[in-house]
Parts: C-alpha cells; structure tokens; sequence
C-alpha cells in the first residue's frame, strides 16, 4: 500500500488518508504541500515547504453582496452576487486552521484553488499592470484556461474606453478572465472605471461544478465564484512572482 509522501511532516494526519481525510472536497494527485491562506492573503498553515508544488486553500469570504458590490460604484444590472460565510464561521476555521486541524466540518469554509503554480501562471499572463490610465493593455479583459501546472488558451478582448459603457468580451467560456485597470477622467471632475468584481451574466453564466476566477486589476482582488454567487477572494499579490 503506498503512504503519503510528506508523512512524516504530518505525524497528525494519518499517511493512509486521501485530501485529509475529506476526498469529496479536494483533490490531492501526487501528496504533496499544501498552503492554507485567509482572505487576506495571511499563510494560515502550511504543510511542507515546497511552494513550487502546493496546492493552495482559500477560507471563504464574509462579504456581502453590497459590499463587494459598492452601489455608489455599480449599477444594478452590474450587479453580482456574494455568498458568504458568517464572521463566526471564519474566525472558527482559521484558528482551526492554524492549529493545524485541515479535516472537520470546519473545511467545508474552504475553497480548494488552482495550484500555486497555476495561480502564478494565470497573474503573469495578464499583461494590465494595475496602474489605471488610458494605456491600451489596462483596458482590455484577459482569459485563459488552467492546466495542473499552468495556464493555455490564452486571450486578449478589444480595448474598450471605461467611460462609454462599453462591455468586454472574452473567447469561449475560460476558467479566468480578468476585469480591467483602466479608468479615463470625464468633464474634468469624476472618473469612469471599470468594474472589479464578476459581473451578473459572468455568475449567471459560471459552471455549477468548477470555480472560475475574475482578478480585478484596479483593486489587486481575485474573486472565486461559481453559478452560487463569490465564494472568496485573496489578493493578487500573493501570487506574483
């Protein structure tokens, strides 16, 4: 009978156990390290030291709809939606977490991301460098598609202008797209934006079974959604290189 690899680095976990003991909601293909972060982007527990080869967990967010959905900044129809954890839920599961307890309940809080690799490939391929402005690559939407140890499919939408409404589509039904940097000054005193967060059609349109994943470049956020609404978010930063 094989043993997990890293064993003996989790004399907690039995090293017969598949995911932790939780195969339903995670998949572990060659037993290696894993991350744990909160959704600030803080490392709650790692098991290992191998970034190169992590799997990478994300506790759930506690926003709601109108907060990730500022109303003063998205009009209605923009409009997504949140599906959140309870504050409770979240302060339980990370002192779970970094106690270094990742089988319980308390995991279903925890949302399974693409592999640290994976992550890393799909920021460096956005070519929007986050600084706002005009510039024509902070103004067009990037996709892609995520392999185990990277990203394919790799696209880029027309450069759109924030300020007249235009909306920016991506090839296919990619598994991320991001949301633009861009924002132009209109008649001198208030700027126009793009919005962050995925829009309603962007949930609407999701699958049921995988999370896609919207990096909104203007605010360093990824959001993780499914057709349920944004099931968490971390920053962008924590995956470039």
């Amino acid at each position: 009978m094989t043993v997990d690899p890293l064993a003996e680095k989790h004399p907690n976990v039995s090293p017969y156990v598949y995911c932790g003991n939780n195969p339903v909601s995670y998949i572990d293909p060659n037993g290696m390290d894993s991350t744990y972060y909160n959704s600030k982007g803080n490392t709650l527990y790692e098991c290992g030291n191998d970034p190169n080869t992590n799997a990478t967990f994300v506790v759930k967010t506690t926003q709601t709809t109108a907060e990730i959905y500022n109303p003063k900044e998205t009009v209605p129809s923009e409009r997504g939606n949140s599906n959140p954890i309870s504050t409770q839920d979240e302060t339980k599961t990370e002192n779970e977490i970094k106690d270094g307890n990742v089988t319980g309940d308390h995991m279903k809080n925890v949302v399974n991301m693409e592999s640290q690799t994976s992550m890393e490939a799909m920021v460096a391929s956005i070519k929007d460098d986050g600084s706002n402005g005009t510039s024509r690559k902070n103004n067009k939407e990037y996709s892609g598609d995520f392999t185990i140890n990277g990203v394919v499919n790799l696209h880029s939408s027309n450069v759109g202008d924030p300020s007249n409404g235009d909306y920016l589509v991506t090839q296919g039904d990619p598994n991320f797209h991001s949301h633009p940097s861009g924002t132009k000054r209109v008649n001198g005193n208030s700027t126009a934006f793009w919005v962050q967060p995925p829009s309603n059609k962007d949930i609407n349109t999701a699958s049921r079974k995988r999370f896609e994943y919207t990096p909104g470049m203007r605010n360093n956020i990824i959001y993780i959604y499914n057709r349920t609404g944004i099931v968490a978010t971390i920053p962008i930063s924590i995956f470039k290189k």
